[in-house]
Protein backbone atom coordinates (compact mmCIF):
# COMPACT_ATOMS: atom_id res chain seq x y z
CA UNK A 1 0.00 0.00 0.00
CA UNK A 2 1.67 3.38 -1.34
CA UNK A 3 1.75 6.15 1.52
CA UNK A 4 -0.41 9.11 0.67
CA UNK A 5 1.47 12.18 0.13
CA UNK A 6 1.54 15.09 2.66
CA UNK A 7 2.33 18.60 1.32
CA UNK A 8 4.72 20.85 3.22
CA UNK A 9 4.10 23.82 3.15
CA UNK A 10 6.58 26.54 3.75
CA UNK A 11 5.27 29.91 5.96
CA UNK A 12 6.76 32.96 7.66
CA UNK A 13 6.84 32.21 11.04
CA UNK A 14 4.49 33.09 13.27
CA UNK A 15 3.92 33.63 16.96
CA UNK A 16 3.99 30.11 18.54
CA UNK A 17 6.12 28.33 16.38
CA UNK A 18 9.32 28.85 18.20
CA UNK A 19 8.00 27.23 21.59
CA UNK A 20 6.05 24.31 18.97
CA UNK A 21 9.61 23.46 17.53
CA UNK A 22 11.26 23.68 20.91
CA UNK A 23 8.97 21.45 22.67
CA UNK A 24 9.34 18.77 19.41
CA UNK A 25 13.04 19.31 18.98
CA UNK A 26 15.12 17.06 17.08
CA UNK A 27 17.87 15.06 19.67
CA UNK A 28 20.71 16.43 16.98
CA UNK A 29 19.67 19.75 17.05
CA UNK A 30 19.50 19.54 20.87
CA UNK A 31 22.88 17.99 21.03
CA UNK A 32 24.61 20.67 18.86
CA UNK A 33 22.70 23.98 20.79
CA UNK A 34 24.26 21.98 24.08
CA UNK A 35 27.37 21.44 21.78
CA UNK A 36 27.54 25.77 21.42
CA UNK A 37 26.54 25.92 24.85
CA UNK A 38 23.22 27.03 24.37
CA UNK A 39 20.97 25.42 26.73
CA UNK A 40 17.35 27.87 27.02
CA UNK A 41 16.15 26.59 23.76
CA UNK A 42 13.12 28.48 22.84
CA UNK A 43 14.57 31.86 22.99
CA UNK A 44 17.32 30.95 21.37
CA UNK A 45 15.23 29.75 18.42
CA UNK A 46 13.08 33.17 19.05
CA UNK A 47 16.09 35.04 18.79
CA UNK A 48 16.97 33.10 14.95
CA UNK A 49 13.67 34.38 13.96
CA UNK A 50 13.39 37.31 15.44
CA UNK A 51 16.86 38.77 14.16
CA UNK A 52 16.87 36.59 10.60
CA UNK A 53 17.21 38.73 7.12
CA UNK A 54 14.74 36.26 5.93
CA UNK A 55 13.12 33.13 7.83
CA UNK A 56 10.37 30.60 6.85
CA UNK A 57 8.54 27.93 9.01
CA UNK A 58 7.88 25.06 7.21
CA UNK A 59 4.30 22.74 8.09
CA UNK A 60 2.53 19.71 7.40
CA UNK A 61 -1.49 20.25 7.92
CA UNK A 62 -0.23 23.06 10.39
CA UNK A 63 1.79 21.85 12.59
CA UNK A 64 5.62 23.37 12.65
CA UNK A 65 7.92 21.02 10.94
CA UNK A 66 11.22 23.07 11.68
CA UNK A 67 11.99 27.13 11.33
CA UNK A 68 14.78 27.83 8.83
CA UNK A 69 16.05 31.27 7.96
CA UNK A 70 19.39 33.22 7.40
CA UNK A 71 20.97 36.25 9.62
CA UNK A 72 23.37 38.63 8.70
CA UNK A 73 26.77 38.32 10.29
CA UNK A 74 29.92 40.21 9.51
CA UNK A 75 28.12 41.07 5.97
CA UNK A 76 27.86 37.62 5.12
CA UNK A 77 24.43 35.23 5.82
CA UNK A 78 24.88 32.42 8.88
CA UNK A 79 21.66 29.93 7.36
CA UNK A 80 20.37 27.87 10.45
CA UNK A 81 17.65 24.91 11.15
CA UNK A 82 16.13 23.47 13.88
CA UNK A 83 13.34 20.75 13.29
CA UNK A 84 11.06 19.18 15.33
CA UNK A 85 10.43 14.86 15.53
CA UNK A 86 8.51 14.73 12.99
CA UNK A 87 11.14 16.32 10.09
CA UNK A 88 11.99 12.55 9.57
CA UNK A 89 9.04 11.63 8.55
CA UNK A 90 8.58 14.67 5.92
CA UNK A 91 12.17 15.39 4.58
CA UNK A 92 12.05 14.21 1.41
CA UNK A 93 9.12 16.64 1.12
CA UNK A 94 10.98 19.50 2.88
CA UNK A 95 14.70 18.86 0.70
CA UNK A 96 12.59 19.39 -2.32
CA UNK A 97 11.86 22.66 -1.54
CA UNK A 98 15.71 23.55 -0.05
CA UNK A 99 16.99 24.63 -3.02
CA UNK A 100 14.82 27.84 -4.09
CA UNK A 101 15.38 28.79 -0.35
CA UNK A 102 18.75 29.02 -0.56
CA UNK A 103 19.01 30.26 -3.28
CA UNK A 104 17.22 33.17 -1.70
CA UNK A 105 19.43 33.29 1.01
CA UNK A 106 22.17 33.29 -2.01
CA UNK A 107 20.52 36.68 -3.12
CA UNK A 108 20.89 38.41 0.06
CA UNK A 109 23.89 37.72 0.74
CA UNK A 110 26.29 36.40 -1.72
CA UNK A 111 28.68 34.45 0.84
CA UNK A 112 26.74 32.20 3.16
CA UNK A 113 28.52 30.40 6.17
CA UNK A 114 28.23 28.91 9.42
CA UNK A 115 28.63 26.08 11.81
CA UNK A 116 27.49 22.33 12.44
CA UNK A 117 28.20 20.10 14.85
CA UNK A 118 30.17 17.64 13.31
CA UNK A 119 28.51 14.59 15.36
CA UNK A 120 25.47 16.06 13.52
CA UNK A 121 26.18 13.26 10.91
CA UNK A 122 22.62 14.07 8.77
CA UNK A 123 23.29 17.27 8.67
CA UNK A 124 26.93 17.07 7.57
CA UNK A 125 25.91 14.69 4.54
CA UNK A 126 22.77 16.85 3.67
CA UNK A 127 25.34 20.36 3.51
CA UNK A 128 27.61 18.59 1.29
CA UNK A 129 24.81 17.26 -1.11
CA UNK A 130 23.29 20.64 -1.10
CA UNK A 131 26.48 22.07 -2.48
CA UNK A 132 28.13 23.50 0.73
CA UNK A 133 31.87 23.13 1.30
CA UNK A 134 32.98 21.93 4.39
CA UNK A 135 36.10 22.47 6.51
CA UNK A 136 37.38 19.97 8.54
CA UNK A 137 36.24 19.69 12.42
CA UNK A 138 37.47 22.00 15.12
CA UNK A 139 36.63 22.44 18.45
CA UNK A 140 34.31 25.38 19.74
CA UNK A 141 35.87 27.89 21.60
CA UNK A 142 33.62 27.79 24.64
CA UNK A 143 32.64 23.82 24.85
CA UNK A 144 35.65 22.11 23.20
CA UNK A 145 33.31 20.06 21.11
CA UNK A 146 33.95 19.65 17.29
CA UNK A 147 31.88 22.00 14.89
CA UNK A 148 32.22 22.57 10.75
CA UNK A 149 32.23 25.48 8.98
CA UNK A 150 30.27 25.06 5.81
CA UNK A 151 29.92 28.14 3.73
CA UNK A 152 28.62 28.67 0.05
CA UNK A 153 29.00 31.47 -2.37
CA UNK A 154 26.80 32.24 -5.53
Amino acid sequence: MTRPSVAVEIRAPQPGDAAHIAAHLREADLDELIAAGLDDIEPVIQEGIDHSALCWTATVDGRPLCVFGVREWEGKGAPWLMGTLEMAAHKRAFIAQAPAYIGLMLEAFPVLINHVHAANEQAVRWLMRAGFKLQAPEPHPATGELFQTFTMER
